[in-house]
């Protein structure tokens, strides 16, 4: 399983399943959930910011280096649904349903580093991104929360994981 770093010096690991799921698996801390919906953490709390993210994000945006012709070797992000988990028992870790067909997993059976990208700012009723008193925002306002995942996808097909994806 591959490992490496994310920003606030997150450790993460991804996985993807053949059958048509992936998960990328937030090692932020053991055994802690993700929190239910409502304001995000302090800035500080790197990790439960993170878990807070994923949470309440229904998508995000996956990038890979592309394989497509014309395009190969550049950078390429294509937005994704993601969901963290069962309904009522949420995890803070993102799950993906995509088909083997999509372009971001041809990419991905050549080169399995991929990156996530999740913003705050896609968040609905959530003001720490509002610039303006009639709540429009910035997704690079600093009060903004960010996250970019990094790492390498891997088959986890007829795991227990791949159960619970499902």
């Amino acid at each position: 399983m591959g490992s490496c770093r994310a920003s606030g010096g997150v450790t993460t690991d991804l996985l993807i399943l053949n059958t048509m799921a992936a998960r990328f698996v937030l090692l932020l801390a053991a055994g802690a959930a993700a929190q239910d919906v409502g304001g995000p953490p302090p800035f500080f709390q790197y990790a439960k910011t993170a878990r807070w993210i994923v949470h309440n994000s229904t998508w995000g945006t996956l990038s890979t280096i592309s394989t497509r012709k014309g395009l190969e070797g550049r950078p390429f992000g294509n937005p994704n649904s993601i969901a963290d988990g069962p309904t009522g028992a949420s995890t803070g870790v993102p799950y993906f349903y995509v088909s083997g067909m999509d372009q971001s997993m041809i990419d991905i059976a050549k080169d399995k580093g991929v990156s996530l990208t999740l913003s705050e700012a896609a968040l609905p009723g959530f003001t720490s991104c509002a610039i303006t008193s009639s709540g429009s925002g910035d997704p690079e306002n600093p009060p903004c929360a960010r996250l970019v995942i990094s790492g390498s996808f891997l088959n986890i097909s007829g795991t227990e994981e791949a159960a619970i994806a499902e």
